[in-house]
């Protein structure tokens, strides 16, 4: 029998982890394959693709609950922000300097 095609959803507010499909309330985030990362919102398919989009997705379903915002802390802050430069301007034309 195929575990991954018969999953059964876990009590309220309790995070489970199996292989690398993780549980809350009502939904089910599947990370087997990151590229085509898969979440459900009961048993209904409302995500394939990104795994990092797909883990957004789920901490936004989820109510951004503390728990679970916790729980991929760590796979949040690997993410590099964007850091933003001002260019130099020249003070004669407005003008990028070298």
């Amino acid at each position: 029998m195929d575990r991954r095609a018969n999953f059964k959803i876990p009590r309220k507010h309790k995070i489970n982890i199996s292989a690398v499909k993780y549980y809350w309330k009502h939904l089910v985030l599947d990370l087997d394959n990151s590229a085509r990362a898969k979440l459900y919102d009961g048993n209904q398919l409302v995500f394939l693709g990104d795994g990092y989009m797909a883990l957004k997705m789920f901490i936004s379903r989820s109510g951004n609950d503390p728990a679970v915002t916790k729980k991929f802390k760590s796979q949040l802050q690997m993410r590099e922000k964007l850091q933003w430069k001002e260019p130099k301007k020249d003070a004669r034309d407005g003008m990028e300097g070298k």
